[in-house]
């Protein structure tokens, strides 16, 4: 009954395709923890079995280093300012540790493990067949999905769609060898449709480092399970594979992201190797990490303005280097424990692969080593679904790897029920945050009709959004969005704008961005000397932001110090050379200072800079103002006047 329900999850997660009121990744971390609450459950005695609440418990060393992690992560949650992040992080790591336990407990000879890379080779065909039908032009509509599709399969990102499927194409090799008849010939065209996928995909990590990986890894323990020469190749192999992964990293810190076009867009190698300098910077200033989940709270600091810039001034929401990023969220306990459980994973890797399970273990090392490779570049361990797969494949490693079995009496009992007490509570907690994607995601359709968008219109997104935030105080992006539509509409709506960024200010209380609205806030209801602090706040964090230095510029031009506003409105420029708002309001310091001819001259450049640009750069959801269509014509009735 236990591998039935892995099946399933392996089959339902990856391929669930959400209502158009959630998100891909909410659905998936609902499931995953419910599936994850089952299978605790599944594992506790029956009451009145008569076997006096004795249960047999398979583990390995790698069980319990991912049990102490998970505790020790979980406790990191109290260091940070978002306890909702770290809560949700930390049951997803939860649900997964849960997953790991069952695959060990289901799991006791290779044959066992068919059913399971049978059912992940069935998401892998589906999966990418649905993606390549997408990139040819013939998506269709679910009935039950609204809005624009994603061309990325059923998976929820490009990228995360071909780490996805690199990750479980390995499994699909295992199903090709061992199924049989028209099972083989089904588990041999999937693996043919997630070849064709991964290209169509555009997942560099996962052509670049999850596919070398895996090959290297598979290679590796078919190698060195082998006596004599083919050990020494094998370890060679697999010596080669931690040096390279080792060296790349190292030459991209180096060299700045400078890599060849072929590998990816400079821009995004450039922000990855950026995000890495700074995660590090963070890891050494935080030995007992910034708290669960946090990371994006604690990351501002951190930032570059050559990051920033190449990042098109977006916040990246993740280091995009998950162990980077789970070291500096956990602390250095977290970080050592993690590198002993790929330790003790390899080890048992090994050991599975010398036994009758040669194939098995070669497939499940390599799909693990597909997803922790492409960690590296990207954040697939924070996507349910590859979380999942990870999870079942390190819980099916350790297995073949030989597992203890425990005999758990009354008391020890009790501790598996606080483990199936924590993901219920888990479980309740990311439903909690798929029923809050709802209402935003509806919010969100309304925001996308107009812009400006017509009073009713804008209050009834307004509406959606606070709704969001009752579900879930840890919705950030909806109290920031619910601000922005207060502010907007200004006169009695001003204190609620206020209130709605002061409440995601102490989720963000570094966040420049957050710290920059609540300022416009409380100058638009006339308290100009908080708005001042705000801002010098947000510039004290991060001097090159755009928008706190356009906003206090603003500020001060409208208090008459415009000899002050002046350097901020050319820091705002070089941050963005397109931002109309601070070309607009240089101009008219300019213009204030006495300045004329220089100020029609700046003008007017500005204006033909902007007017080539094509296509015309759209501000990103964040921004207080988006239309820079109506910025021109501010530049050019500027421009008119003067001459």
């Amino acid at each position: 009954m236990r591998k039935l329900l892995l099946a399933a999850l392996l089959l339902l997660v990856p391929l669930a395709v959400a209502p158009s009121s959630l998100t891909f990744d909410a659905i998936k971390a609902f499931l995953l923890a419910a599936g994850a609450l089952v299978l605790a459950s599944m594992a506790l005695p029956a009451s009145g079995d008569g076997r006096g609440g004795r249960l047999d418990f398979a583990w390995s060393p790698a069980t319990a280093v991912i049990g102490a992690m998970v505790l020790v992560y979980a406790l990191t949650g109290f260091h940070g300012p978002d306890p909702w992040a770290a809560a949700r992080a930390a049951a997803l790591l939860l649900a997964a540790a849960a997953v790991f336990s069952a695959a060990e407990n289901a799991i006791f000879h290779p044959g066992d493990l068919l059913p399971l890379a049978a059912a992940a080779t069935a998401a892998l065909g589906i999966g990418a067949g649905y993606g390549l039908l997408q990139a040819a032009g013939l998506d269709f509509p679910w009935p039950w999905r609204s809005g624009p599709p994603v061309p990325a399969s059923t998976h929820g990102n490009p990228n995360f769609a071909a780490e996805w499927t690199a990750a479980a194409l390995p499994l699909g090799a295992l199903t090709a060898l061992r199924a049989r008849g028209g099972a083989r010939a089904a588990a041999a065209a999937a693996c043919l449709l997630g070849l064709a996928f991964l290209p169509v995909a555009r997942g560099r990590a996962a052509l670049l480092l999850g596919l070398p990986a895996a090959a290297a890894a598979g290679g590796w323990l078919l190698l060195a399970a082998g006596g004599g020469a083919h050990r020494r190749a094998g370890l060679l192999l697999g010596s080669a594979l931690a040096a390279a992964l080792a060296g790349g990293m190292a030459f991209l810190l180096l060299t700045e992201g400078g890599l060849p076009a072929f590998l990816g867009r400079s821009d995004t190698v450039l922000v990855r190797a950026e995000l890495a300098r700074g995660t590090l910077r963070m890891i050494g200033d935080h030995p007992l990490g910034v708290g669960a989940g946090n990371w994006e709270a604690a990351h501002p600091p951190y930032r570059t303005e050559r990051e920033y810039r190449a990042s098109l001034l977006r916040d990246p929401g993740e280091a995009h280097d998950e162990p980077l990023q789970f070291t500096a969220e956990g602390g250095w306990a977290f970080g050592l424990a993690g590198l002993a459980l790929l330790v003790l994973l390899g080890r048992a890797a090994l050991r599975g692969a010398r036994g009758e399970g040669r194939a098995e273990a070669a497939a499940l090392g390599a799909s693990l080593a597909a997803t922790l490779a492409a960690s590296l570049a990207s954040a697939p361990l924070h996507r349910p679904a590859h979380l999942l797969l990870a999870a079942a494949a390190g819980g099916g490693l350790a297995a073949l790897g030989g597992v203890r079995v425990a005999v758990l009496g009354p008391g020890l009992l009790w501790t598996r029920r606080a483990l199936a007490a924590a993901l219920l509570a888990a479980t309740l907690l990311l439903g909690q945050r798929m029923m809050a994607e709802g209402p935003q995601s509806e919010a969100r359709r309304i925001l996308r009709e107009a812009d400006p968008l017509p009073a009713d219109r804008a209050e009834e997104a307004r509406s959606l959004l606070d709704h969001a935030a009752a579900l879930d105080p840890g919705a950030v992006g909806a109290l920031l969005r619910s601000g922005e539509i207060s502010l907007r509409l200004g006169g009695a709506s001003l204190p609620r704008a206020r209130a709605s960024f002061e409440a995601a200010a102490a989720l963000r209380p570094l966040d420049p961005m957050v710290l920059s609205n609540l300022a416009a806030a409380a100058a638009a209801g006339g308290d100009g000397a908080a708005a001042e602090a705000h801002w010098r706040r947000a510039l004290g964090i991060a001097p090159w932001h755009r928008n706190a230095n356009q906003g206090l510029a603003f500020h001060l031009l409208r208090t008459g110090r415009a000899a002050e506003a002046l350097p901020l409105l050319e820091a705002a420029l070089r941050a963005d050379p397109l931002y109309a708002p601070a070309a607009a309001g240089r101009a008219e310091a300019l213009v204030l200072l006495g300045r004329d001819g220089e100020a029609l001259e700046r003008c007017s450049a500005d204006v033909d800079g902007m007017l080539a640009a094509a296509p015309p750069r759209r501000e990103p959801s964040s921004e207080l103002i988006s239309d820079h269509g109506a910025n021109r014509l501010i530049l050019g009735h500027f421009v008119f006047r003067t001459q």
